[in-house]
């Protein structure tokens, strides 16, 4: 195996650890292929941009015109964006010759740098995102050798990047464990400056799939069906503070942590090209508070009762008369009536039968 391989290999082991080393790996493709350029974006599916991520072989200030103009107009880019995961592709296979040669992306962005074909592929499709690393190449020779180095790579890029995503979930756990949350039970999502949600941890997968409490609209915006929670999260994303907010939810008090993206947490979780393909503008934690081992806790938490409207509630459930639990507690059978009639209303119940129904389910967990 050539040294030119070689130093491909390595450079992707490190990147797999290191997701700013991605940079290495554009520089050692283009390096390993004389003439031609290489590149690493996260390409919007909805064809609103691309993040311009690790890019090697270009021409003074062509990333930049690539960013603000060519990306929008290159004629392969819906191509690509329809494409399943682990296609490996050249332009030719995407656009007829004589189509490509008359556009103004190739006359005059790629030409200009001595370059006018493209090899690609496509690593990784999450929430509307093509992951695409590649190469801009001069003629036929350097079109061949760049679709075989990608072929015989594939397997490694592929796994590089999947333990970047794996390293990436572990720092937003992170955060959540910053924020008191358990990573382990709560739905962590990142959220782009528009509101698309562009990572979803197990959990928050799961809720979009069954579309409660949050939901994904038809163009990848997170919808939320608390209409408060929906309103702080638009605020947050224009900019500004974010915060916690209490929710209902189907299995009782929750809250929400709206956790803005600042460059010292870009730091923290968006290292490489994978994090800022991802473009982080808000991390989004839906949890239940820890619940506690005390059942009457845990059924005061789950209910939203008092610590002695649990109580007495418990007590029911165990068969005792008001009175007998007037007396247990030191107090009258006037007040434990009330602790009741205020259970009843915040539980929902319009039985006592119901209530003690509810302590029981809650009690077996």
């Amino acid at each position: 195996m050539d040294s030119g391989f070689g130093g491909l290999q390595s450079a992707i082991l490190r990147a797999a650890l290191d997701p700013a080393a991605w940079s290495d790996v554009v520089a050692a493709l283009a390096a390993d292929n004389p003439g031609t350029a290489a590149h690493f974006i996260g390409q919007d599916r909805t064809f609103r941009g691309s993040m311009p991520t690790a890019f090697a072989g270009y021409d003074g200030s062509s990333i930049e015109t690539y960013a603000k103009h060519y990306q929008f107009i290159n004629p392969i880019r819906e191509g690509w964006a329809v494409l399943p995961e682990a296609t490996i592709r050249s332009h030719l296979s995407l656009i007829d010759g004589p189509s490509w040669k008359r556009s103004e992306y190739v006359n005059d962005w790629l030409l200009p740098q001595r370059i006018s074909g493209a090899v690609g592929a496509i690593l990784a499709q999450d929430h509307g995102r093509v992951f695409l690393i590649g190469s801009h190449t001069h003629d036929e020779e350097s079109e061949t050798r760049a679709l075989d180095t990608l072929t015989r790579l594939f397997p490694l890029l592929r796994h590089a990047l999947d333990v970047n995503r794996v390293l990436f979930g572990l720092r937003l756990d992170a955060v959540a464990l910053r924020q008191g949350r358990d990573p382990d039970t709560a739905a962590i999502l990142v959220l782009t400056d528009t509101g698309k949600v562009s990572y979803a941890n197990a959990r928050a997968e799961a809720m979009l799939a069954a579309g409660s409490p949050v939901a994904l609209t038809p163009t990848g915006r997170l919808r939320a069906a608390d209409a408060g929670l929906s309103a702080r999260i638009e605020a947050a994303l224009r900019g500004l503070p974010g915060g916690r907010v209490a929710l209902a939810w189907s299995r009782g008090a929750a809250c929400a942590d709206l956790v803005p993206v600042d460059d010292g947490l870009q730091a923290d979780i968006g290292a490489g090209p994978l994090g800022r393909a991802l473009s982080p503008r808000m991390v989004l934690i839906l949890s239940h508070p820890t619940e506690p081992d005390d059942p009457a806790a845990r059924i005061a938490v789950r209910l939203s009762l008092t610590s002695a409207e649990a109580a007495v509630a418990l007590a029911l459930a165990d068969g005792l008369t008001r009175e007998e639990i007037a007396a247990g507690r030191g107090e009258s059978v006037h007040t434990v009536r009330n602790q009741i009639k205020s259970a009843l209303s915040k539980a929902g119940a319009r039985r006592q039968a119901e209530l003690v129904g509810m302590v029981e389910r809650l009690r077996r967990g």
